[in-house]
């Protein structure tokens, strides 16, 4: 008589069964492409970023100047001087970096993805016409690093301009990240842009070119950083009164309290055999994003620390749903195209259920990542689609990644709130009554 499997057992078993395991499926399964299509008939809601306090315009300016850019570039590479040659690396990257640019600036987007999106196609153009000054003799080592030096005082004075004051503690933390990281970015741009520069130095010919345009690229960067984190800083001081309480201190000893917590949690963690991609997935994603909110409360950034420990808590959540899951053998067959199908119909289903509850911005940034998840499980199904007819190996394997992304994707949605809250609560809680 077979005995019931423990945990312990079960998850072996699953280990030792690898990707095919996780959908359930041993042999040769059918998908029809019918039924596969309706499925893609159904998108999957977009959350969208939490919106942030940009003073009107400054979107409209930031884009009208990377066009400009754009159109500068094209008429340089179109006019090139008698010492370029259109076959040069130099002119064929900076050909590559204005069609990137281009493909920022086209793209529709939401207010706070436009921000970003701008910003790409900035620093690429910022590349782009680094490449044709090194090649043309304009741009030099002692030149950019003068450049990057001036900008040495005004990383360290946005860093001060940070008040950490917000309506709400949800508000506060999404907005205030958002200007921490920005002048991390400016911060790491200035340092990768003197790394460019010192290797300029120790080479030459196309060497020297190439580094002397990442360090122009860099420059333009740590400018671009400097200005959206101003811009933001700007914009939250409009929208909040000057007697809001700083929340810097509570942020800071509620990232630290939640770290000290997660961090005893993941150690309690067994070894997750190779093999269990669900576990896999959440495992990878626990000890990156743990060190990444150390580093931030290092560099005196709480509200970065509290963004990345709401993943923590978000994956430490998931994580107890898989194994649950895997305890009650409930976690999906990919075994017919009909299973595919109903696995991300529910989790689009449990999405677009969160969204319509209005969820806050913390709230918002995890569902950003479930949705992420759902969005890989499609294009796993379009590779399903495109083998369907075979029925070969690539449809299983791509059946069975699809249903895992949908399956992890759902449990992803349906934790957001709790994993949100958790972070939330703990820093109300510091917050002085």
């Amino acid at each position: 008589m077979s005995l019931p499997l423990s945990r312990r057992s079960l998850l072996e078993a699953v280990g030792a069964l690898g990707v095919g395991a996780l959908a359930g499926c041993i042999g040769r399964p059918k998908y029809d492409r019918e039924t596969l299509d309706d499925a893609s008939e159904t998108p999957i809601p977009t959350v969208g970023s939490p919106s942030l306090p940009l003073p009107n315009g400054y979107l409209t300016t930031g884009r009208t100047i990377a066009r400009e850019r754009a159109e500068r570039l094209d008429a340089r590479l179109s006019n090139l001087p008698a010492e370029l040659d259109a076959s040069d690396r130099a002119v064929a990257s900076a050909r590559d970096d204005l069609s990137d640019a281009r493909r920022f600036l086209s793209g529709s987007h939401q207010r706070t993805a436009a921000l970003d999106a701008i910003r790409y196609a900035r620093e690429t153009l910022g590349e782009g016409h680094g490449w044709l000054d090194a090649a043309e003799g304009i741009a030099t080592e002692s030149a950019l690093r003068n450049r990057l030096d001036d900008f040495g005082p005004l990383v360290a004075e946005r860093r001060r301009d940070i008040e950490y004051r917000a309506t709400t503690v949800p508000a506060g933390i999404v907005v205030a990240s958002a200007i921490e990281e920005r002048i991390h970015r400016a911060d790491a741009a200035l340092e990768a842009g003197s790394w460019d520069l010192d290797k300029a130095e120790r080479a030459d010919g196309d060497e020297r070119v190439q580094y002397l345009a990442m360090a122009a690229g860099e420059v333009v960067a740590t400018r671009v950083a400097l200005a959206d984190a101003g811009a933001l800083i700007d914009g939250q001081r409009a929208r909040v009164f000057e007697n809001t309480s700083n929340h810097h201190g509570p942020m800071t000893a509620a990232a630290e309290r939640l770290l000290r917590a997660t961090s005893e949690t993941v150690a309690e963690f067994d070894p997750v055999p190779t093999g269990r991609p669900v576990e896999a997935m959440v495992v990878a994603r626990l000890a990156p994003d743990t060190e990444q909110a150390s580093a931030a409360l290092d560099r005196d950034a709480p509200a970065t620390a509290l963004a990345a420990l709401a993943g923590v808590v978000h994956a430490i959540r998931i994580r107890a749903r898989v194994l649950d899951a895997l305890d009650a053998e409930r976690l999906p067959k990919a075994d017919a195209a009909a299973t595919v199908v109903r696995t991300r119909r529910r989790a689009v289903d449990a999405l677009s259920e969160s969204l319509g509850s209005n969820p806050g911005p913390v709230e918002r940034e995890r569902l950003r990542y479930a949705e992420a998840v759902l969005l890989d499980g499609d294009r796993h199904l379009e590779r399903l689609r495109e083998s369907a007819r075979r029925d070969n190996a690539a449809a299983t394997d791509a059946a069975r990644r699809a249903t895992a992304a949908y399956a992890f994707g759902r449990y992803a949605v349906e934790t957001a709130n709790a994993a949100a809250h958790r972070v939330v609560s703990t820093t109300e809680n510091e917050v002085p009554s």
